[in-house]
């Protein structure tokens, strides 16, 4: 009888232990039922301290994401682009230009630097990640978008120049749930031009260009020869 008395409190114990465990579990895999939620995107994350924190800027968008740019009929290139201000969390600063090298470049201008925004999100997985940045030029104020992968290092894998407004030509995007990029581009026609109505700009859409992006994490244009790729080594 002894044992007896022993054994049940240990029986019922565990019985106890077993059914906090089991509620434990059950709120937390409830609390992850979003793919996007901080516990999943944290168990993305690259190991790499500096990646990290570059990735960390972006947010997660919905789909479709789009920018299109403003297209007045009498305006200076300024007008036309109107970047506006942006979040400063966003800034991609000096101590990120091992990941994106062109902060350099933008650093060497005459007029200041150049300005590079995390725009967006676009995939976060196990063997690369997509992003959408910008890059806004001091001295003009015009804005450039770029889609870029990166490996789990924070190695480039590819880049392309999917937005932009400048004097001739404009380059519009949006990004599907499939994440096929689609890329418009219009041409501009100057208000100099003789077969313009004097001080009017008119607009032309010229072709348009779709990419997707490979199980390597490279971009593809759709509308190329079979896997031919744009990728940058």
């Amino acid at each position: 009888m002894k044992i007896l008395r022993i054994v049940l409190p240990l029986t019922a114990l565990a019985l106890l232990s077993s059914f906090a465990v089991s509620k434990i579990t059950t709120k937390t895999s409830n609390n992850n039922e979003d793919f996007f939620s901080k516990k999943e995107l944290q168990k993305k994350l690259p190991v790499d301290p500096t990646y990290k924190r570059f990735l960390e800027k972006f947010d997660q968008v919905a789909f479709p994401y789009a920018i299109k740019f403003e297209k007045p009929a009498i305006s200076s290139h300024n007008e036309r682009t109107k970047v506006g201000n942006y979040d400063q969390s966003k800034y991609i600063g000096s101590d990120f230009s091992d990941i994106l090298p062109e902060i350099k470049d933008g650093m060497m201008s005459r007029m200041g630097p150049d300005d590079f925004i995390a725009e967006a999100l676009i995939k976060n997985g196990d063997k690369f990640d997509a992003v959408i940045y910008s890059r806004q030029r001091s001295f003009r104020g015009s804005k450039s978008f770029f889609a870029a992968t990166y490996d789990k290092k924070g190695k480039l894998i590819s880049k392309i120049d999917i937005g932009d407004c400048n004097y001739e030509n404009i380059k519009e995007f949006s990004v599907s749930e499939n994440l096929e990029i689609t890329v418009e581009k219009t041409k501009v026609r100057s208000m100099y031009d003789e077969n313009i109505e004097k001080n009017k700009n008119s607009y032309a859409k010229i072709g348009k260009d779709v990419y997707t992006i490979n199980a390597e994490g490279r971009f593809v244009n759709k509308d190329m020869a079979a896997g031919l790729d744009m990728g940058m080594n």
